[in-house]
């Protein structure tokens, strides 16, 4: 099991942001940048800081202590993963307007993986989202328009969930894996 943070005793404990998330390493992880870079240069919007690039699995919100050691229980118990995943697809939501970096084609063990996930969450009592699991990379918000580039090809070789803290710092949103599960 891996530390996820302390309380100090006779205080209340403090809630903590989180979620399960892909965290791509540092080579994918400029692939991303690489094309984030590229999208900008075309629509602008708000690009997504370069260290912030991830593929959320579940959101879980606010969490104290207690909570976060039930979530470490569900990460403990998941299967092995050793998955491929090729994204290799651009896309936009105009509603948010944010361009996105995709899958177009799940690996079987991901979707299993996240299929558990969400069936271990539920027992905790979080309504994980009910709506097909998409891999999603989200690269720009507030993007005025679609984005027209060649399509990626990016290979994202998947061995390892993490949970990030989010916390809100002067520039925005700050990410920090807290723990690693590897299949």
């Amino acid at each position: 099991m891996c530390p996820v943070g302390s309380t100090v005793t006779g205080e209340a404990p403090a809630a903590q942001r989180m979620f399960v998330a892909l965290w791509p390493d540092d080579e994918v992880r400029g692939r991303l940048a690489e094309l984030l870079e590229r999208c900008a240069d075309q629509v602008g919007g708000r690009p997504v800081p370069r260290d912030n690039l991830h593929l959320t699995l579940a959101f879980l919100g606010d969490l104290i202590p207690p909570q976060i050691t039930a979530v470490t229980g569900c990460l403990d118990a998941l299967p092995s993963l050793c998955a491929e995943l090729r994204l290799d697809r651009v896309g936009y939501w105009p509603k948010t307007g944010l361009v996105w970096v995709g899958s177009s084609v799940v690996d079987p063990s991901l979707a299993a993986l996240v299929s558990e996930l969400k069936r271990c969450l539920a027992r905790l009592g979080f309504k994980p989202d009910t709506r097909e699991f998409k891999p999603h990379v989200t690269l720009l918000r507030r993007a005025p328009r679609r984005v027209r580039v060649q399509s990626p090809n990016i290979h994202w070789p998947v061995s390892e969930v993490t949970l990030v803290r989010s916390t809100l710092g002067t520039r925005g949103s700050v990410y920090r894996v807290v723990g690693r599960w590897a299949g």
